[in-house]
């Protein structure tokens, strides 16, 4: 069926025909198909303005995203604390954050289009423009230090493409005032350390957070059985730690980063012919972070180790003979109040050592009737700090027996001459007497 004539059509053939009833039969195919023309241009329009009418939708919910997505960059760029800039190819400022406008105290609208020497010193300016240049030239992030009056700051800037195909530069301008100002404090520290202990022959030692050495004096390189400190350096202290203190060691170093000290940790060291060293080692922790040391005091308790086995060695030595004699051995304090008794006590009295020690007096085993007798002089040789050789005294057993006793016994002094107390032997008598 044909389409009913176009509108447009059926108006043009009433102005110059006056009808479309007059028009004469052999123009009707003309008219017909011009008639099609007139539809199929309609057809054509609607499908354009249709088009027309969803790219104007796509174009503004992609001007929507775009404008969504550089208002979360400009929020993120905002939120830091450092300089953020974007430079176009003739150096002009195109994007900054809020950090910058806050830096130079100028609105944003005054900075964009700027170049740096628009808006700081030449000097200041010609340096920043080199690093610009080099960013650029070598295609690569450059990172340089900055002074501005006191406050130093780290500059990263790289290449950056822009949308117009062009090559600027971006950067971030972080303020490393404290941070310098942190390090050098822990350089000092480090250095009055090492001045402390290099007259003392006790190792030096600065340790990272994991255990590995960043530097040693050479008394420490000494004690780890090394010669020079490049043989030690960036290696871990377990290393020349002996096999059986690896782990404690181990534990020791995080334990120390973590609370922030260890004291007199005693650690055995090895080295490359297998000789053990004693070491004892007191550590702290300067610095925090990525920064954080562990400054170390090492020395070498060979010789105080052998002293302390001496002295074990000699304890039961007197221990032995104590207990082999047949003479009671006691140590009293000043006041009197047994510290030490060997276990022959038990056979002459019936008590254990244990039942006398840190409970009981030398005058509470007395007989009553010259307890306070015996007392009153045993003060009085204390107070003139005398030594006393075989005084014969009534002493009361554990089951009530009364023996008497043989006691000899001499002061025990301080380095300034203070009583201590005292220490001697009791001999049972009773059979003699």
């Amino acid at each position: 069926m044909p389409p009913p004539t176009h509108n447009m059509l059926t108006r043009q053939l009433k102005r110059y025909l006056g009808s479309a009833d007059a028009m004469p039969s052999e123009w009707r195919p003309l008219i017909e198909a011009v008639n099609d023309a007139y539809h199929e241009f309609d057809r054509d329009r609607g499908m354009l303005e249709r088009s027309l009418e969803l790219s104007s939708e796509e174009l503004i919910e992609a001007n929507a995203s775009l404008r969504e997505s550089e208002e979360r960059y400009r929020t993120f760029l905002d939120s830091t604390a450092d300089i953020a800039f974007v430079k176009d190819e003739e150096f002009r400022c195109v994007l900054i954050n809020k950090a910058y406008q806050e830096y130079f105290r100028l609105p944003r609208e005054a900075i964009v289009g700027k170049t740096d020497h628009d808006l700081m010193p030449k000097p200041m300016a010609d340096n920043c423009r080199r690093t610009d240049q080099q960013a650029m030239a070598e295609n690569n992030v450059v990172v340089s230090l900055e002074q501005v009056g006191d406050r130093i700051y780290e500059t990263r800037k790289f290449p950056l493409r822009l949308k117009s195909g062009n090559v600027g530069v971006g950067g971030f301008i972080r303020d490393i005032t404290e941070r310098k100002r942190a390090e050098e404090a822990l350089r000092q520290s480090e250095e009055k350390y090492r001045v402390l202990v290099e007259t003392t022959n006790t190792g030096f030692l600065i340790l990272d957070a994991q255990g590995k050495v960043i530097d040693a004096n050479q008394d420490y390189v000494r004690l780890t059985g090394h010669d020079m400190l490049e043989e030690i350096l960036g290696r871990n202290v377990v290393e020349w730690t002996a096999p059986y203190d690896l782990e404690r060691n181990a534990r020791e170093v995080k334990k120390c980063a973590a609370q922030g000290f260890v004291r007199n940790l005693e650690i055995d060291y090895v080295n490359r012919s297998g000789q053990v060293t004693p070491i004892e080692i007191n550590a702290t922790v300067v610095g925090s972070g990525g920064s954080a040391r562990i400054l170390s005091l090492c020395r070498d308790i060979t010789e105080r180790k052998r002293a302390e086995q001496a002295l074990r060695e000699s304890v039961e030595r007197f221990r032995q003979i104590a207990e082999s004699a047949g003479e009671w051995i006691w140590e009293e304090d000043a006041e009197g109040l047994y510290t030490y008794s060997s276990p022959v006590v038990e056979q002459i009295l019936g008590y254990k050592p244990e039942e006398l020690v840190g409970k009981k007096h030398f005058y509470d085993l007395f007989a009553p009737y010259v307890r306070e007798e015996i007392k009153k002089a045993a003060f009085g040789r204390a107070l003139r700090k005398e030594a006393f050789r075989k005084l014969a005294n009534p002493v009361v057993c554990k089951d009530g027996r009364v023996i008497i006793l043989e006691t000899s016994g001499v002061p025990i002094l301080d380095q300034e001459g203070r009583l201590l107390g005292y220490r001697g032997a009791d001999t049972d008598i009773t059979e003699r007497k």
